[in-house]
């Protein structure tokens, strides 16, 4: 995964959300780092960079549904079952600091300008090594599986959270039928 969860959600919400976001106690420097977000909403590119080397077996920009949404997706057109670690997924402060304030979830928050690419696990460390050298941050965040009981397991210290069907509801759906009435 390049970048951190909820890129693109993380400039709606500094902007559409700002005044609720404001009377929550969002200070000012967060909402207008938030809303610089929206510069980093291209993957091309990493998935140039990834191709190019020839490390992907697949590539897919995680918006509708966020990152969760699309893992489902990657792992239902794959025939597999992918488990990712929530630990090891990266969410910016700002991301977390209006999460935090909304109640939001980053991992189901639209992510445009995040790259998901499965490569062969022989390979993930010189794929994120490759990205690093080129200025994009990456991170190893789960493992591919063959097809199992679930889509998707998404694994904490403690528990698993199991998902069976693709998940493609954005959070920001959830979030604006609650705050923007």
């Amino acid at each position: 995964m390049t970048k951190t969860a909820g890129v693109e959600g993380t400039s709606v919400l500094a902007t559409d959300f700002r005044n609720i976001l404001k009377e929550r106690g969002v200070p000012e420097e967060v909402l207008e780092a938030g809303k610089r977000f929206v510069r980093d909403v291209s993957v091309v590119k990493e998935a140039l960079i990834l191709a190019e080397a020839g490390l992907p077996n697949s590539m897919h920009d995680p918006t509708e549904g966020g990152v969760i949404g699309r893992l489902t997706e990657i792992a239902y057109a794959s025939g597999t079952t992918v488990r990712v670690f929530r630990d090891s997924i990266p969410i910016a402060k700002e991301t977390w600091v209006m999460r935090k304030a909304l109640g939001a979830d980053p991992l189901r928050l639209i992510s445009s300008g995040v790259l998901l690419a499965t490569v062969p696990k022989e390979k993930a460390v010189e794929a994120v090594k490759l990205l690093r050298s080129s200025g994009v941050e990456a991170a190893v965040i789960g493992e591919v599986h063959p097809r199992g009981e679930h889509l998707l397991e998404v694994c904490g210290s403690s528990s698993c959270e199991f998902i069976d069907d693709v998940v493609v509801q954005d959070e920001l759906i959830r979030l604006t039928a609650k705050h923007l009435r």
